[in-house]
C-alpha cells in the first residue's frame, strides 16, 4: 500500500502527534524525584533533541553520562545536542572530544568517525577530516547511499587541499534515500519557523507500531525526485514518538549546495531503524510519498507501512 502525500485537506497535523514537550515536562518532574536513573536522564535527552531544545538536550546528556557506564551511541548522540547547543554551532571542542571517547570505545563507530571528520572540517584541518571520512568508507556497502554521501564529503576536503576529486560511487538504490549520517547537519544558524519547508505528519501501521523498541529511532526525510541520494532535510527522532508531526526546511541540507531549495520535486519518507544506523537495514521498517511538488503541497502524510 503506497502512503498518502501531500496537499491534504485534513486538520493541522500537529494534533496527531503526542505533545513532546508536556512529556519532558513529565518525565523532568519524575527524574526530580529520581534524579539517579541515568537511563531516564537519558531518554529525557532524546526527547529534548527531538523537539529542538538542545541546550536542555545538552545538559540532561551530561546528566546520563554522569550516571551511566561509558558508551560509544550516548557519547555520540551528547557530542551532536551539545554542538547544536552552542553559539556558534560547531563540534570543536568539548563536543569533539566526546567523539574522541566514542572512538576509543569503538574504534569503527560510523557515526562517531563522521562527526569527527565534521570537527576537523569545522576545526580547518581537511587533510585531517579525510584522514577519518577514509577511515569510515570502508565500513560501508560499496555503492551505497552512505559510502555516496561520505565519498562527497571527502571530495569536498579535498578540493580545500587543491587534491583531484574521487570517483562518486553510484548509488545501490534510488529508494534508498539515507546518507551516511544520523544527524541533522551542525549548521551555523539554527532551522526556523520562517524557512521555507513542509510539514510531515508521520504515523505507523498499527501491527508495525507494536514492535517499536525503545531504542529504535526514527529518521524523516526529502530527498530528490531524481538526483543526487543525500537527503535535502532529515530529522531524527526516538521512534516510540510516532505518530509524529515535525516540519523539513530549507536550512536542513547535509551536504552543501543541496538542500530543499535546490529541488522542486521530492520524495518524503520515514524509516524506523531498528539498529539506529541511517543506513537502511533488512528488517527497517519504512513508508515513502510518490514525488511531491513541496512548495505547493505545504504539507504531507506519510504512513510507515512495510519493512525492508
Amino acid at each position: 500500500m503506497a502512503p498518502a502525500a501531500g496537499g491534504h485537506a485534513g486538520g493541522d497535523a500537529s494534533t496527531q502527534a503526542p505533545d513532546l514537550a508536556k512529556a519532558a515536562d513529565s518525565l523532568k518532574a519524575k527524574l526530580e524525584a529520581n534524579p539517579d536513573d541515568g537511563e531516564g536522564w537519558a531518554l529525557l535527552a532524546r526527547t529534548y533533541r527531538a523537539i529542538e531544545n538542545f541546550a536542555a538536550a545538552d545538559a540532561a546528556f551530561d546528566k546520563a553520562r554522569a550516571l551511566l557506564p561509558p558508551d560509544a551511541i550516548l557519547l555520540v548522540e551528547a557530542a551532536e545536542a551539545k554542538g547544536l547547543a552552542g553559539n556558534p554551532r560547531t563540534l570543536v571542542g568539548m563536543p569533539e572530544s566526546l567523539v574522541d571517547e566514542a572512538l576509543k570505545l569503538e574504534a569503527e563507530n560510523q557515526n562517531a568517525l563522521f562527526l569527527k571528520g565534521l570537527a576537523r572540517m569545522q576545526g580547518g584541518d581537511a587533510a585531517a577530516a579525510i584522514v577519518q571520512w577514509e577511515k569510515l568508507l570502508p565500513l560501508l556497502e560499496p555503492g551505497s547511499d552512505a559510502a555516496t554521501a561520505v565519498t562527497m564529503q571527502i571530495n569536498s576536503a579535498r578540493e580545500q587541499l587543491g587534491m583531484p576529486a574521487m570517483e562518486v560511487p553510484a548509488a545501490a538504490s534510488a529508494a534508498d534515500p539515507h546518507a551516511g549520517h544520523d544527524h541533522p547537519p551542525i549548521a551555523a544558524e539554527p532551522s526556523g519557523p520562517k524557512a521555507p519547508g513542509i510539514d510531515v505528519s508521520v504515523s505507523i501501521a498499527p501491527a508495525l507500531a507494536e514492535q517499536i523498541g525503545p531504542n529504535d529511532v526514527l529518521y524523516v526525510f526529502a530527498r530528490a525526485e531524481a538526483g543526487p541520494p543525500a537527503p535535502l532535510a532529515i530529522q531524527r527522532l526516538p521512534a516510540v514518538a510516532l505518530p509524529v508531526a515535525v516540519r523539513l526546511d530549507e536550512t536542513m541540507g547535509m551536504v552543501q549546495g543541496m538542500s530543499l531549495a535546490t529541488f522542486e520535486k521530492v520524495v518524503i519518507g520515514a524509516r524506523v531503524s531498528k539498529s539506529g544506523n541511517a543506513t537502511p537495514q533488512p528488517g527497517d521498517f519504512e513508508g515513502l510519498s510518490a514525488a511531491i511538488a513541496w512548495r505547493e503541497a505545504g504539507r504531507a502524510e506519510i504512513v510507515i507501512d512495510r519493512v525492508r
